[in-house]
C-alpha cells in the first residue's frame, strides 16, 4: 500500500483504468483507498476534489468510500461534487458563491474541523462541556449560518444579541 505522499509522486502512474463490467464507483473507492492507505490514513483524501455526474453517484461513492476504508472505520471524505444532475433545480455547486463574489471556500473538512475548535474552545471558556457529537453539530450549524450570512450579505452582527429576545 502506498502512503498518501506517493499519490504526488511523478514517477507514480497518473492514470488507471477500470475493466468493463466491474462497478466504477466500488472499483474506484477500492483503488483511492489503496493508494492513499486510507484504513490508517483516514484524512488522506480530505482535500480531494472528485467529481463525478450526479448527486446520486455522489452519495454511492461516498458509502463505498467508507467501506474500502475498512470496517468500523472513521473517514473524513474528499469534497466529491455532482456536475450535473437533471432531477434537481438546484444551482450547480459554488454557484451561489460565485454571484455573492465571496473567496474560495475551505476544504469541507478543514472547515468543519476548525468550527469545532471554535465551539470547543467557547465551552471551555464557559466552563461547560459538550460531547464531540454536540460539537460537531454545531460546528456544521454555525458553517450554516455563516453560509447564510454570507450570502445575505450581512456584515453588521452587533444585532445578533438581539435576535433571540
Amino acid at each position: 500500500m502506498m502512503a498518501p505522499e506517493t499519490l504526488l509522486d511523478p514517477d507514480m502512474p497518473r492514470l488507471w483504468t477500470i475493466p468493463a463490467g466491474v462497478p466504477f464507483l466500488k472499483a474506484l473507492a477500492q483503488g483511492l483507498a489503496a493508494a492513499s492507505d486510507l484504513a490508517r490514513h483516514p484524512d488522506a483524501l480530505q482535500d480531494a476534489v472528485i467529481y463525478v455526474p450526479n448527486r446520486r453517484s455522489a452519495r454511492t461513492l461516498a458509502l463505498e468510500l467508507l467501506h474500502a476504508a475498512g470496517e468500523g472505520a472513521a473517514l473524513l471524505p474528499p469534497d466529491i461534487r455532482a456536475l450535473g444532475d437533471l432531477e434537481t433545480d438546484e444551482a450547480p455547486h459554488g454557484a451561489e458563491e460565485a454571484i455573492a463574489g465571496l473567496g474560495p471556500a475551505l476544504a469541507e473538512a478543514k472547515r468543519t474541523g476548525t468550527l469545532m475548535r471554535f465551539v470547543l474552545s467557547f465551552y471551555e471558556r464557559t466552563g461547560d462541556t459538550i460531547p464531540l457529537p454536540g460539537a460537531l453539530a454545531a460546528a456544521n450549524a454555525l458553517g450554516a449560518l455563516l453560509d447564510q450570512a454570507a450570502l445575505a450579505g450581512l456584515e453588521d452582527w452587533s444585532a445578533l444579541a438581539d435576535l433571540a429576545t
